[in-house]
């Protein structure tokens, strides 16, 4: 299953440790905003690794679900070069570029 995750966190050094954990999982799309190809028990245990790891009060993460047959529009530089990122997130590039 395809996930996009984003985050908003105050903090930089909690920034960082968050980022670390994300990545292990995810491709980076942007600044704060990754993919990953995950299995729901993958999204739980990141999902509450990063429980564990933010201020509920100042922080913002959240987890949206991509159906396999989702589509994507870019404009402007390619959220990976290319080759780079994972068969997933290659079928979703490859998508994108017919709208």
């Amino acid at each position: 299953m395809g996930w996009l995750i984003a985050y908003d966190i105050v903090e930089p050094h909690r920034w960082r440790r968050i980022y670390a954990r994300v990545r292990r999982d995810a491709a980076r799309l942007q600044y704060s905003l990754f993919y990953g190809e995950l299995t729901p028990r993958e999204v739980d245990a990141l999902a509450a690794d990063l429980a564990r790891m933010i201020d509920p009060a100042a922080d913002d993460v959240r987890f949206y679900h991509l159906p396999d047959d989702a589509w994507v529009r870019f404009r402007g530089r390619r959220p990976a070069p290319e080759g780079v990122c994972d068969g997933a997130l290659s079928r979703l590039l490859a998508r994108s570029e017919g709208g």
